[in-house]
């Protein structure tokens, strides 16, 4: 593989690759250095890249484990913070409240549940894909989505006021 077939393959993945280790890391500069770092990581592995059947997944697996380890290294608890996305543009503002309440409520779920909540539901991955970026069987990943959902619908229906 060469620079640019590395670059066609990876430049589109940047913004995802950036937002998934932001709601990780939940700093906006961590997570800008985490996309400088699994770039050179992932052409370190270049080629890797190419036997890969899905690069994006691979590429989220390699954030996840950076940003994980980082995390570690610092001596952090594991958790992870609310996305700092905004809602998709011609959304009802009620929707867009019910989407920031949500994301507010979610960073109290474990990592793995707050990992597969942000990959499903605010990011659109497959069941597949997740359960490849993650390393957990299908099934497994239902249960978690499931148990994840179900605190913060919860959460947010218990909401005062």
């Amino acid at each position: 593989m060469d620079k640019e077939d590395f670059w066609n393959h990876i430049n589109p993945l940047q913004e995802r690759i950036f937002r998934f280790a932001l709601s990780i890391l939940k700093n906006k500069e961590d997570a800008q250095d985490a996309l400088h770092d699994v770039v050179v990581k992932l052409w370190d592995s270049k080629h890797r890249l190419m036997s890969e059947k899905n690069i994006n997944a691979f590429a989220l697996k390699t954030t996840k484990n950076y940003c994980i380890d980082l995390l570690r290294k610092r001596g952090e608890v594991l958790t992870l913070a609310a996305s700092h996305q905004t809602p998709a543009t011609g959304s009802s503002y009620e929707q867009q409240d019910l989407i920031a309440l949500i994301k507010n409520r979610s960073h109290q779920l474990p990592v793995q549940q707050r990992m597969v909540l942000e990959l499903k539901d605010f990011q659109g991955y497959s069941y597949e894909e997740i359960s490849k970026i993650l390393d957990i069987p299908i099934a497994t990943l239902r249960v978690v989505l499931s148990r994840a959902r179900k605190f913060v619908l919860k959460s947010v229906t218990h909401e005062p006021g």
